[in-house]
């Protein structure tokens, strides 16, 4: 990934970013330039997108994710329990 750092950007592109930064992290900056649009997001968010993509680029662990979301929370089991059953 390229690093762009602040003196190489326009005054209207830093206050974007200013903007951005005290906001939510579902916020995101789109540039229309020439036709091509682009979406700067912050890191973080960017990260997440990142680890998202990967845990459902295998059908398999796709598929168990979907399923765990479906389970009703009083099936699920805590943690702590899972440990202290592997340990015993």
């Amino acid at each position: 990934m390229k690093t762009i750092f602040a003196e190489q950007l326009s005054c209207e592109v830093l206050e974007a970013l200013d903007d951005l930064a005290g906001k939510g992290a579902d916020e995101s900056i789109l540039i229309n330039l020439e036709g091509k649009r682009f979406v700067i997001l912050k890191e973080e968010e960017y990260r997440g997108w990142l680890e998202t993509a990967y845990l459902l680029s295998s059908a398999k662990n796709s598929q168990i994710l979907q399923e765990a979301l479906t389970e009703p929370l009083d099936k699920c089991r805590d943690l702590k329990d899972i440990l202290n059953e592997m340990e015993g």
